[in-house]
């Protein structure tokens, strides 16, 4: 459980009422009457019991994900192993060859040999010098075959590491992914160069960034600095004169832009915002642009988050 932002001690029972009967599957309509009558509990409230569902689906979806590095790390054994055992196999067929073809050998020299002769020495450690060099590519080539599995025993050891992010946690979890998500993207997201902001007929009356929007109210707003246990975040702006049209909320970190969301606008005075998760490999600076239909910049938001 996460608690809320705040030293009030009837947000905070309010925030735990909801987790509670969340985590006791009663629905919101078992809310008590002294939080009922007051709209900020009745906020707190929400929350706590939207946590537990957010927490609860986050589970099932760990769950339901097919453990496809466990199946490639068995893969990769599997073929290691063949690997082995069919040079295994190759080598001995290839010395049970050569045994046997010494044994065909033999008996000639035998029958070579002119008996009493002193001279026929050396042609008999001369015929024994050619078996010793034809034995001498199988050793080799055995050595060769053998050392392969040694080369590639290395494979499975970076599996079975993989197979251990069973035992992390479902937060760690969620951390490793969208750490491993960050690397991917830095060697394909393109770089956004800071552009200047362009004059626009479009105003944005207010602009802010919080841990949540509800009723198209900003919960536990941040002061340009995003606390390290944070996870998601949103950001609200208020946006007059563009009624009819889309603009954008560009997310950037460090030069690479991480997420496009587009908006549309349905009245004079208007109130929208998106969200984005977070996680401790991103910590630094950030900003965030919105974006007219041309894709021009009319406004910039900037915030940190430290770890």
């Amino acid at each position: 459980m996460k608690l809320p932002e705040t030293d009030n001690a009837h947000h905070h029972y309010a925030f735990k009422k909801g987790y509670r009967l969340a985590l006791e599957g009663k629905p919101q309509s078992h809310m008590p009457s002294q939080i009922r009558q007051d709209s900020e509990l009745r906020d707190y409230f929400q929350m706590g019991w939207e946590q537990l569902q957010e927490e609860l689906k986050n589970g099932e979806d760990c769950q339901q994900r097919t453990p496809w590095r466990q199946r490639v790390a068995w893969y990769l054994m599997m073929l290691l192993a063949g690997v082995g055992t069919a040079s295994l196999m190759i080598s001995e067929k290839n010395k049970a060859q050569q045994q046997q073809q010494l044994k065909i050998d033999q008996p000639d020299l035998v029958a070579e040999k002119p008996p009493g002769l002193v001279n026929s020495k050396p042609e008999i450690t001369a015929e024994l010098l050619s078996l010793s060099l034809d034995e001498v590519p199988a050793k080799s080539n055995q050595k060769e075959t053998t050392s392969q599995p040694e080369q590639t025993a290395t494979k499975p050891k970076q599996s079975l590491l993989t197979s251990n992010l069973g035992l992390l946690s479902t937060q760690q979890r969620q951390d490793l992914e969208l750490t491993q998500q960050h690397l991917s993207q830095q060697q394909t997201a393109s770089q956004i160069d800071l552009a200047p902001v362009v004059t626009s007929p479009i105003q944005i009356k207010r602009a802010q960034l919080g841990q949540v929007v509800r009723h198209k109210k900003l919960i536990n707003p941040f002061d340009k600095t995003v606390p390290k246990y944070i996870r998601k975040v949103a950001f609200l702006t208020e946006i007059a004169h563009a009624q009819g049209q889309t603009i954008y909320h560009r997310w950037v970190y460090k030069s690479q832009e991480m997420a496009t969301v587009a908006l549309k606008i349905d009245s004079p005075l208007f109130r929208t915002w998106s969200t984005k998760q977070l996680t401790s490999a991103w910590e630094g600076s950030w900003h965030i642009e919105v974006l007219n239909e041309q894709k021009e910049i009319i406004f910039r938001y900037h915030f940190h988050y430290i770890q």
